[in-house]
């Protein structure tokens, strides 16, 4: 049972320097290539498809399956590194083979989880009080259910499982998860709107699109360190705690 007391806060600014070194893991390249590319071809083709209903909606679903499940590698590899467990291209490849799918049905599910909150607010015509209310109400399924790509990582289970397993180890931990990720955010907000804000002013619509995609990348892999980190400490911590792990 976890403990009543902090076991996050304490390690916010350790965990803040482990997400800043994303690039320090071994298929950080091939991962920032990928994304990139997925993330430039979002930006630059879609123009080029208006009028093709169809191919721009199945080009659009690619390009958001290759970002989720190229995340999704890279949060398997840093699961694998946190753990001490060796890996290489042909655990990368059944990871995907296996679990690639359920990978991105369970992203999926959460997305559109968090998006119905919002029907009750679209519905009143974004009402303040109904529109914090539904805010406040995402954050917690968010919250709640942040570690299930974890779950499938880690543990092999299913899409539900996953739900399941990322509820319970959230359980009495949401506040806490809450400050972790709000702390974590604010302190990204400033460089990435002292890079964004002269280019924003400047109108060069092409420059911003292309330098948010790259720092939406950089956020993106910083995020799934961050995660992982929190999940290792929420699920095994009993084990970290008995072997001072330093995680």
């Amino acid at each position: 049972m976890a403990k009543k007391g902090s076991i996050l806060l304490g390690n916010l600014l350790k965990y803040m320097g482990k997400a800043i070194r994303f690039y320090e893991l071994g298929i950080a390249p091939m991962v920032f290539i990928i994304l990139l590319l997925a993330g430039f071809t979002r930006v630059m083709l879609p123009s080029q498809l208006e009028g093709y209903g169809i191919a721009a909606f199945l080009f659009s679903g690619l390009g958001i399956a290759v970002i989720y499940l190229t995340s999704a590698v890279y949060l398997f590899a840093y699961i694998k590194e946190l753990k001490n467990e060796l890996y290489g291209k042909e655990e990368i490849k059944a990871f995907i083979r296996e679990k690639g799918l359920t990978v991105i049905m369970a992203t999926l599910a959460l997305v559109f989880l968090v998006i119905a909150i919002f029907i009750p607010a679209i519905f009143t015509g974004f009402n303040i009080i109904v529109s914090l209310v539904c805010t406040v109400a995402a954050f917690s399924i968010y919250i709640t259910y942040i570690f299930n790509i974890c779950f499938i990582i880690d543990k092999n289970v299913g899409v539900a499982d996953s739900f399941k397993a990322s509820k319970k180890a959230t359980s009495g931990r949401k506040n806490e998860i809450f400050l972790m990720l709000f702390v974590f955010n604010i302190i990204l907000t400033v460089p990435v709107t002292m890079i964004t804000i002269p280019l924003l002013l400047s109108g060069k619509e092409l420059a911003l699109s292309f330098v948010i995609t790259f720092l939406s990348i950089v956020i993106n892999l910083m995020t799934q360190r961050f995660t992982a980190l929190m999940y290792m400490r929420l699920v095994y911590e009993k084990n970290e705690d008995e072997s001072n792990n330093d995680i």
